[in-house]
């Protein structure tokens, strides 16, 4: 499909994914389901710039969607349906797996986030493969948003005061606290939830929130909350 076409098929490709979600809750019993608004042209320059040297074709979430669950069982059973290309519901929406990546077997190094990221191409117009994103999340490691992006986009402003500059021993401390706290987070609701059980057993003891693991974070984190403090208030100055 050229990139011309790619433009013209996404309102069908969107009316398709919203059919594919629809049948997706229906047979692995989804919580709720979100479709997402079309990628901005703005968004698909940049990522096409900044993550595929340009190569506009290489951008495959033009039309994305979530799917979210609340207990382990239903991502299994949705991965099973996701990357079995037989399965009833892949073979009624002549869907195809682009790519499946898993984050509840191995989740995010500097966040600890988890999810299941999928690549769904979906036939539109003539027969033609139009890729969708669909993101398989929970709804108790959703629920953090707020939390887990602020510490986000505090590492994010740390790295553009520093854009001009050799970043401080200090700011990089900061940065490393800010995702360490992501970590915190998303392992422990995973942990109180059960999505441990989903860990890749060669990785488990690395993603895994143990108590000991825990206390010392919860140190570290204190620590942080007056460091970040300091920090906000000198760049306010």
């Amino acid at each position: 499909m050229t990139y011309e076409r790619v433009l013209e098929t996404r309102p069908e490709a969107k009316e398709k994914l919203h059919a594919f979600l629809i049948d997706l809750r229906k047979s692995v019993g989804l919580d709720d389901f979100v479709i997402g608004d079309t990628k901005l042209m703005e968004s698909v320059n940049r990522k096409a710039r900044d993550d595929y040297e340009g190569d506009h074709l290489a951008v495959l979430d033009h039309e994305r969607g979530k799917g979210i669950v609340s207990d382990p069982l239903s991502v299994l059973k949705t991965k099973l349906q996701l990357s079995n290309p037989n399965s009833n519901l892949m073979l009624k929406h002549g869907a195809e797996i682009v790519t499946l990546n898993d984050l509840f077997e191995n989740p995010k190094i500097k966040t600890g986030y988890r999810c299941i990221n999928t690549k769904i191409a979906l036939p539109v117009g003539n027969a033609e493969p139009h890729t969708v994103e669909i993101q398989i999340v929970a709804s108790q490691i959703e629920d953090l948003y707020e939390r887990t992006h602020e510490e986000i986009n505090f590492a994010r402003s740390i790295a553009e005061n520093a854009r001009n500059r050799e970043m401080t021993q200090d700011e990089k401390k900061l940065m490393a606290f800010a995702m360490a706290k992501c970590r915190y987070h998303n392992q422990k609701a995973s942990r109180d939830h059960g999505y441990d059980d989903l860990l890749d057993p060669r990785i488990h003891s690395k993603h895994a929130l143990s108590s000991t693991r825990e206390d010392r974070m919860e140190a570290m984190l204190y620590q942080y909350e007056y460091q970040k403090t300091e920090y906000q208030k000198f760049i306010l100055e």
